[in-house]
């Protein structure tokens, strides 16, 4: 989810206080897969629903996102743990951005 300071960073899409909570729903067991895409989301992203729910969200990462990062997530979500990063991710033009993502 993009953060909503209203200061784009990376590439990241300008998100306007107005708008609601950009957010994806995703299966906490590997792989990871997206259950839900909010149209807030879809409308950052570039991505529609249809092209994000039922993948492994392994599609959105790219060159500069973290792998200790990722691990660390993968980790919290295995043992139910909480965990907010703030991951890079990419959108459908391939753009990066900042993605705030919270393990619950």
């Amino acid at each position: 989810m993009a953060s909503s300071s209203g200061t784009a960073q990376l590439g990241e899409p300008p998100v306007h206080d107005s708008e609601p909570a950009s957010q994806l729903l995703v299966d906490a067991t590997s792989p990871f897969t997206i259950l839900h895409a909010s149209p807030a989301w879809c409308r950052l992203t570039g991505y529609t629903a249809a092209m994000a729910v039922g993948r492994p969200i392994a599609f959105l990462h790219g060159p500069l996102t973290c792998s200790e990062t990722l691990t660390a997530l993968g980790v919290a979500m295995q043992y139910g743990k909480p965990l907010r990063v703030m991951l890079v991710s990419y959108t459908a033009n391939g753009e990066p951005y900042l993605n705030c993502v919270d393990s619950r």
